[in-house]
């Protein structure tokens, strides 16, 4: 663990039972704990920061996967379909994660007040960076208000305003900012992700697509990449995929039936990439 971020009182995790999600009494902060690595779970990310405190977890999205450790963080300026399976924990060693969910209204008026960043073109988010020495110890005075819950009221929003300035001057700061600034490519992305999860059944027109958001289509293309890291097909597969997993585990339905409410007219097809994602078959989760 980094050295800002060790010594932190979390041993309560430890007794937690299992695989647990712990909504904190910190405003948008979420403590995940397991003493097991896990499956590759997909699910819809919102804006946030994602640190890893011990242990290790895989990220999927749409590319080759990366693998997050306690001096590493993922930060997500949009909502994504995302694939993540812990891949490091022991009982004795268990893997603790926190989120961040982004106040977006918060970092839009931290941004006005920011003086301008440089003109070069932002990298894509989401963007996975290296924790400064900085950022680290905002989130560890941030978790410690968890053992002064009489402070969290006042301190709590101080701390995470500095969190929100030392994340944006990071170079993942920069597509951050894109995203936040409402610029015309990131917000018509924004549309068409908007369209496609709202969509995402149906069959995939990119010429289509891009005009009904008025940009040419490469120019959707290029930028579509750069503010959620995948391309528009991919986005939707991950869209259909996770419903697909979402449906699969309440048993609504048989793997087929599945198959067809999510776009796919291929059984397998919708097998082998569910398989791809997963690490698992369709059938197999069913059972």
């Amino acid at each position: 663990m980094d050295s800002a971020l060790s010594g932190l009182n979390l041993e309560f995790l430890e007794r937690v039972p299992g695989n647990r999600l712990i909504q904190t009494s910190l405003p948008n902060l979420w403590l995940y704990h397991t003493g097991t690595p896990t499956q590759p779970t997909a699910y819809l990310q919102s804006p946030g920061v994602c640190v890893v405190l011990n242990g290790e977890k895989e990220i999927r999205l749409g590319g080759q996967p990366q693998v997050l450790t306690p001096s590493r963080f993922v930060c997500y300026g949009v909502e994504l379909p995302v694939v993540t399976r812990v891949s490091a924990a022991t009982a004795a060693q268990p893997y603790i994660g926190l989120t961040l969910q982004l106040d977006t209204k918060l970092l839009a008026d931290l941004v006005a007040d920011m003086p301008p960043g440089e003109a070069s073109e932002p990298l894509e988010l989401p963007g996975v960076g290296t924790l400064t020495a900085e950022m680290s110890d905002a989130f560890a005075r941030l978790l410690r208000l968890l053992d002064a819950p009489h402070d969290i009221a006042i301190m709590a929003p101080l701390i995470t305003r500095e969190l929100y300035y030392r994340l944006l001057c990071t170079p993942q700061g920069a597509a951050l900012r894109a995203v936040i600034a409402d610029d015309e490519p990131t917000r018509l992305v924004t549309e068409a992700t908007h369209w496609l999860r709202e969509h995402f059944a149906e069959p995939l027109d990119i010429a289509s697509l891009s005009t009904m958001v008025s940009m040419s289509e490469s120019s959707f293309y290029h930028h579509f990449r750069r503010v959620t890291s995948m391309s528009p097909l991919q986005y939707q597969k991950a869209l259909r995929l996770a419903e697909a997993r979402r449906l699969i585990y309440l048993g609504q339905a048989n793997v087929a039936t599945v198959a067809r409410q999510v776009g796919y007219t291929s059984a397998s097809q919708f097998s082998r990439e569910y398989r791809r994602q997963s690490d698992v078959s369709p059938s197999a989760d069913s059972a």
